[in-house]
């Protein structure tokens, strides 16, 4: 038997050991259950006043979809402070507020992007709202690691875009799987839409951000960051243009 298996494999950069958030969390466990109750309370609206569910179930479904977060925590270099509510994967710690925090981004915008789809949306805006979720991602990061509650500790100066990079076209693609299951999908065949926003997550974070990923776990020099960035980038571009088109096809036929 090969020896290969007998040499201990260490990560290029180990996780930081951090202290407990500020305040147990507090501050993050109010912002996100406040945008986890706004969505909550659209998926009631929309059951109950339209008589469809699927918004409740892809809530049920991004909070099924955390479990995702520690796979792509260990990938991305990132580490949240110990709370006092949450759970250990990977070796990391995963905080009880991103359980309300994954419904907005990961539940109701995917629906709301589906909605804006079967309206007619298409082309310039389909970019300009995967620009706006990067963004808003981005800033949801600069609030969590300026108040001590998450830190990005990969080398290399993109280590906290590879999962921004992936948001928004996560949203797009959400939304169009969405429409095209919307005719396709009857009865009970209903409840695998909990299944759908850990799914996708896991798409668009495997497909898209695999090069800045890559980069973050190997000993490359500044172009090859530079390089894994733009084929992210470009990854991102590929998917938008992919449901752009496919749904102006399906309009056409």
């Amino acid at each position: 038997m090969s020896d290969v298996l007998e040499i201990p494999m260490e990560p290029l950069v180990l996780a930081p050991v951090l202290e407990a958030a500020p305040e147990g969390g507090m501050y993050a466990y109010l912002l996100f259950g406040f945008l986890g109750l706004i969505a909550v309370l659209h998926a009631l609206y929309t059951g109950f006043k339209h008589k469809q569910w699927i918004p409740l179930l892809l809530c049920f479904g991004g909070v099924l979809a955390v479990t995702v977060e520690p796979m792509y925590d260990v990938l991305g270099g990132i580490i949240y402070r110990d709370t006092f509510f949450g759970f250990e994967a990977f070796n990391l710690n995963t905080p009880g507020y991103l359980f309300p925090g994954y419904l907005l981004w990961v539940a109701t915008m995917p629906w709301l992007m589906y909605e804006q789809l079967k309206k007619g949306m298409t082309g310039m805006p389909l970019y300009a709202l995967s620009i706006a979720v990067f963004i808003s991602v981005m800033l949801t990061d600069y609030v969590g690691i300026s108040s001590g509650h998450w830190q990005y500790y990969g080398e290399g100066p993109f280590s906290h875009v590879a999962g921004s990079f992936s948001m928004g076209p996560f949203l797009v693609l959400s939304g169009w799987l969405l429409f095209v299951l919307d005719k396709k999908v009857r009865g009970l065949a209903k409840l695998y839409y909990v299944l759908l926003p850990g799914v996708l997550l896991n798409l668009a974070f495997s497909c898209i951000s695999w090069p800045i990923f890559f980069t973050l776990h190997s000993d490359m020099p500044l172009i090859g960051d530079l390089v894994a960035v733009a084929i992210t980038l470009s990854l991102a571009v590929a998917a938008v243009w992919f449901v752009d088109s496919d749904i102006k096809d399906r309009r056409a036929a």
